[in-house]
């Protein structure tokens, strides 16, 4: 159940704000034949963001600091903090699975449907990650976006992003195995693309799976494959108070 609260967190909307922004989001993670539903809430304050996640069983909060150049995962029921830093977590995802390699697309369809009193129009998306040297075998992310061009907060998010891509942000859990290693490469270059789409992502529907056959595939596939669903319910532009994106005091740091 942490791994799929780490893609909860990892894949919850990124935006943010020369202002503030906050984002309430429903979650639905579908992994190992089992379902969980939960919320997550964005926060973000100028070029920084937090994320709250909540399921039936543990909640976490992810941190990030674009000009510290940091991500701080924060564990309230231990009152621990994980530090680690962008450039570490950047090196390496690129050092197991380079940009260059990954193939992602987006695309319009055109198709238009109403996400929390405001519209939006469809984006489908593929991304690919090879995970064998010779592309035999490679993680698939394919699903559909539902972008928001005119809603609160777009120039602010549209912001953020371009921030991000320059700060080579990395979304997904902070582990270096190399399984989880592919998925946060294809969770960030989904991100990526979904910033140049001229809008937040209202609602985005996700399926991992596993392009490849033979043993090596159904092994990849058994540990990748799954579903995710998120839906915008509330947007606010209200002030954030500083203290929520720092380590509250007394608690124990680890850096990473």
């Amino acid at each position: 159940m942490r791994a799929a609260l780490l893609l909860a967190i990892a894949l919850s909307s990124v935006v943010a704000s020369a202002a503030d922004v906050t984002i309430v989001e429903t979650l639905s993670v579908t992994a190992g034949g089992k379902t969980i539903r939960g919320t997550l809430t964005t926060y973000i304050s100028g070029e920084r963001m937090r994320i709250d996640a909540v399921l039936p069983d543990q909640s976490a909060s992810t941190l990030y600091d674009l000009p510290a150049g940091s991500i701080v995962g924060l564990d309230a029921k231990a009152k621990r903090a994980e530090l680690f830093t962008l450039a570490a977590r950047a090196a390496a995802v690129e050092k197991e699975y380079p940009r260059a390699r990954v193939k992602a697309t987006l695309q319009s369809t055109g198709a238009t449907r109403e996400i929390a009193g405001v519209a939006c129009v469809e984006q489908t998306f593929t991304i690919r990650v090879p995970v064998v040297s010779d592309d035999s075998i490679a993680l698939m992310l394919t699903g559909s976006a539902w972008i928001a061009a005119h809603a609160d907060g777009n120039g602010d998010y549209e912001a953020f992003a371009r921030a991000a891509r320059e700060h080579d942000m990395v979304l997904g859990p902070s582990s270096n195995n190399r399984l989880v290693l592919a998925r946060t490469r294809a969770q960030t270059e989904l991100y990526r693309a979904l910033s140049t789409a001229g809008g937040i992502p209202y609602a985005l529907d996700m399926t991992y799976d596993v392009d490849g056959r033979g043993m090596l595939a159904g092994v990849v596939r058994k540990a990748l494959a799954g579903q995710q669903a998120v839906g915008v319910t509330r947007v606010a532009t209200d002030a954030i108070a500083p203290a929520l994106f720092v380590v509250p005091d007394g608690w124990k740091r680890e850096r990473k």
